[in-house]
């Protein structure tokens, strides 16, 4: 079902109405709480799309706005339109809730993810879940890339082996938890490279201070 909805102010982020719609043998009951922010615009018609199922042996349905807040604005209808069955959900231009449950903020298309975000976002803590964690970069039998191998390929490609390049990048965006384990990967493998130079280095500094002793008792 279909509705659009106005409000004469759109400052207040207070909710002042139960906007629902009920039937008369109790088959559809379906509620939303209002607030002004959720408008676009103070006094322009916005589109909203509710979730809800008219079973066929409902006489009839009510529209109704309840536990309406005084003070805080006032809030305009001007049509209902049913909707066929396979078109649910709750849309505006500010968020959107399909009918599989999938919801987009600042747009109307999640484009089939479960939270599409048209903006910024702010949080304190983000837990993002990657089976593939690379501690096999450890393994004995793990065939450790050379630094030549890894410079010809940034000579050729322009990016590190396994990363995407800047263009995929602005294409097709960043899967957070794929991109944490590839950036793990490289470290591990920088690491092993680095305990490599630094097993080089103790072996070249004792070969040289064997070299002056011989030399010292040379003299």
């Amino acid at each position: 079902m279909q509705v659009r909805l106005k409000v004469a102010s759109n400052v207040s982020d207070s909710e002042f109405l139960n906007f629902n719609v009920v039937s008369n043998n109790g088959a559809v009951s379906y509620g939303v709480l209002l607030k002004p922010s959720m408008f676009r615009k103070s006094n322009e018609w916005q589109l909203f799309t509710l979730p809800i199922q008219i079973p066929e042996n409902a006489d009839y349905i009510e529209i109704r706005g309840t536990n309406f807040v005084n003070g805080i604005t006032d809030l305009y209808m001007d049509y209902v339109t049913v909707m066929p069955g396979d078109v649910r959900g709750l849309y505006s231009a500010e968020y959107s809730i399909d009918g599989k449950g999938n919801v987009g903020v600042g747009t109307i298309d999640p484009k089939g993810y479960k939270l599409a975000v048209n903006g910024n976002i702010r949080a304190k803590e983000i837990k993002v879940e990657n089976a593939n964690w690379p501690d096999y970069v450890f393994a004995k039998d793990y065939a450790l890339p050379s630094l030549k191998e890894t410079e010809k390929h940034i000579q050729k490609k322009g990016h590190l082996p396994g990363i995407p390049s800047a263009i995929e990048v602005k294409n097709n965006g960043v899967d957070l938890g794929e991109m944490n384990a590839k950036l793990l990967k490289k470290i591990e493998e920088l690491t092993l490279h680095l305990i490599e130079k630094e097993k080089a280095i103790e072996a070249q500094n004792s070969r040289i201070e064997k070299l002056e002793k011989i030399c010292l008792k040379s003299n």
